[in-house]
């Protein structure tokens, strides 16, 4: 039974990669930010007298799985678009990201959206040395590395989840081909399942961004996310749970 449920859950997975959501890659995905860090005033040895784990899952109330794409231009800069084919010599740079995460409606002159969440990243840099690939499906790609019309890197980032069962079980792939991609699947069935685990202290992290204008760079998002939260009650609350995780794990153990 739990092989049917593991196999039916990597090929959920796998359509998503396949048939994903254009409307993801509105979002830009950032390096990591760990949310606590927002806070003007934040208590390490606070803790919560509610059940923690399940009140951490509750602040992050959906799970989905993005595809970002970026074309690295001749600055070396990149560019998210929303083609999904290669043009013939050009880098990308594709990220999957499969999150437990919540979204903040940024307010301001540097508006737009945050998510905050917990997860696994995995980051292809590609180079196509063919037109036409469609770079928004991890089965088309891995026929391009097959055919030699693909190749590159691929990285797994192990997003707010402490664990030492994820760092032991998750591969570190470096090489991009199909056992790397199918390993890649593989972890996310594991972090999937350590994000529930009793011993796991998660802690959300900003992930992605997405702004109002063109004018406005992440980091002038971000600044005004940090003005808006440092002191909202909501968000303190949030930190004290947050924190108190360390002491209900020693409790259990």
């Amino acid at each position: 039974i739990y092989t049917m449920k593991k196999f039916t859950f990597i090929t959920t997975i796998l359509i998503c990669f396949l048939y994903y959501n254009i409307d993801a890659q509105i979002f830009e995905p950032t390096d990591p930010i760990d949310w606590r860090s927002f806070a003007s005033k934040n208590d390490e040895n606070t803790t919560s007298e509610t059940p923690v784990k399940g009140e951490v899952m509750k602040l992050l109330p959906n799970e989905a799985v993005d595809v970002s794409i970026a074309k690295v231009n001749k600055k070396g800069e990149l560019e998210y678009i929303l083609n999904t084919t290669s043009e013939k010599n050009v880098t990308y740079i594709v990220t999957m990201d499969y999150m437990r995460y919540k979204s903040d409606q940024v307010s301001g002159e540097n508006g737009g959206m945050v998510k905050i969440g917990v997860g696994l990243r995995l980051v292809a840099r590609i180079t196509a040395k063919a037109k036409g690939i469609d770079l928004g499906s991890l089965f088309s790609i891995a026929t391009g590395v097959q055919n030699g019309k693909i190749n590159g890197s691929i990285n797994l980032d192990i997003i707010g989840v402490q664990n030492k069962d994820v760092t032991i079980t998750c591969p570190i792939p470096s090489e991009l081909n199909p056992s790397s991609i199918q390993f890649a699947l593989q972890a996310i069935t594991t972090v999937k399942a350590q994000i529930y685990d009793v011993d796991a202290i998660l802690y959300p992290q900003v992930f992605a961004t997405k702004t109002n204008d063109k004018e406005t760079s992440s980091s002038d998002l971000l600044g005004e996310y940090k003005k808006q939260i440092k002191d909202d009650a909501w968000y303190v609350k949030s930190m004290e749970i947050i924190n108190g995780q360390e002491n209900e794990t020693l409790a259990v153990k």
